[in-house]
């Protein structure tokens, strides 16, 4: 079983999205790498759910700001260690496209 490598993925998404079923809005991460193998053009995209676990924490507050309460403890974790980065004043990773 692999982790995540953020110094592997060539651009990162924080999105808020609302579901319809149930009055939710939660964090999703989306991870873009590019696929050599695939050819010049192809990329491969790894999309999370907050309440995964998600290693990645450089969420931007415009985003945390838009999310609802939640009670899932991994949700609420990620959410957490994102609002410390930002506390701490942590530059988002740089990304190259090399």
């Amino acid at each position: 079983m692999g982790g995540i490598n953020e110094g592997e993925y060539a651009a990162v998404a924080d999105a808020a999205v609302e579901t319809a079923e149930v009055r939710a809005v939660e964090g999703v991460v989306l991870l873009l790498k590019h696929d050599p193998e695939g050819g010049a053009d192809r990329y491969l995209v790894k999309g999370m759910e907050e309440s995964e676990g998600q290693v990645v924490d450089f969420c931007p507050d415009k985003i945390l700001d838009q999310l609802l309460p939640t009670e899932d403890h991994l949700a609420t974790h990620w959410r957490d260690r994102c609002r410390a980065r930002l506390a701490r004043n942590d530059l988002m990773p740089q990304f190259s496209m090399n």
